[in-house]
């Protein structure tokens, strides 16, 4: 089908800007698309998170900044849905911000709260355009490759159960 550029849904739809190296995902128990920061045409770091809950025809801002910082944002992060027990939490990690970065952030709500989860430390190093994925059997969160100050294949894991340990208010 043909993609969505606001103009289907009803009101005053928003759309979000054209980008590339964006973190994308898809959260199958909200049944919800989304997208979150990027790189636009004015060279511009974008750190908004979007979301459409109906196949890519409408599309809703999440939030403007993602980790709630305010910084310059980012782009070549990686998105991932981690699921235990019925439950969904969005992992946005690593990407590119004018340095190479090893951040990890969450949200328990679909996307439009983001905390800091890890942000240096013995995690791997900072990095842009890498592979992140969640193992759901082993309940591993695993993120290798990508680029750093030249490309790397590498090949890090973290438990992911404390992200379900925490819950937001």
């Amino acid at each position: 089908g043909e993609g969505g550029g606001g103009g289907e849904c009803s009101g005053d739809a928003a759309m979000w800007s054209a980008r590339y190296g964006m973190a994308y995902a898809y959260m199958p128990l909200r049944n919800r698309i989304l997208l979150a920061g990027g790189f636009d045409r004015d060279h511009i770091r974008k750190q908004d998170v979007w979301g459409s809950d109906d196949g890519g025809t409408c599309w809703f801002q999440l939030t403007a900044d993602s980790d709630g910082a305010a910084t310059s944002g980012y782009y070549g992060a990686s998105l991932v849905v981690a699921t235990l027990g019925g439950v969904e939490i969005l992992v946005l990690a690593a990407g590119y911000d004018g340095g190479f970065l090893s951040s990890v952030y969450r949200s328990v709500d679909g996307g439009a709260i983001w905390e800091v989860i890890a942000s240096s430390g013995p995690m791997w190093p900072g990095r842009r355009d890498s592979a992140l994925v969640y193992d759901l059997a082993n309940t591993r969160l695993a993120i290798m490759g990508g680029y750093t100050s030249d490309y790397v294949n590498d090949f890090w894991t973290a438990d992911v159960t404390p992200l379900f340990a925490v819950r937001f208010p």
